[in-house]
């Protein structure tokens, strides 16, 4: 069994309100994020989205990922063009 398992025993089965989270999540991002947030705080795991919630957090890291190449080259092109000039 994966780590995962025992950290979300409940990811990707059906839990009472997923449906309705889910569907939240794909109508009214916002809404759902105070949703999960308050779900997060008030300890009720078995309310959480985690499906969509996991691929959140994956996405922050390859956009981060990405800012940080996009910033590095565009001060690479600066360097270079410091020194050719």
């Amino acid at each position: 069994m994966t780590l995962a398992f025992f950290l979300f025993p409940h990811y990707g089965q059906p839990q009472g309100n997923l449906i309705m989270t889910s569907s939240l999540y794909d109508t009214d991002y916002n809404h759902w994020i105070q949703d999960t947030i308050q779900q997060i705080q008030s300890r009720n795991f078995d309310r959480i989205d985690w499906e969509n919630l996991i691929e959140e957090l994956e996405s922050m890291g390859k956009n981060d990922k990405r800012a940080l190449m996009s910033l590095l080259t565009r001060l690479l092109e600066h360097l270079l063009k410091l020194s050719y000039s």
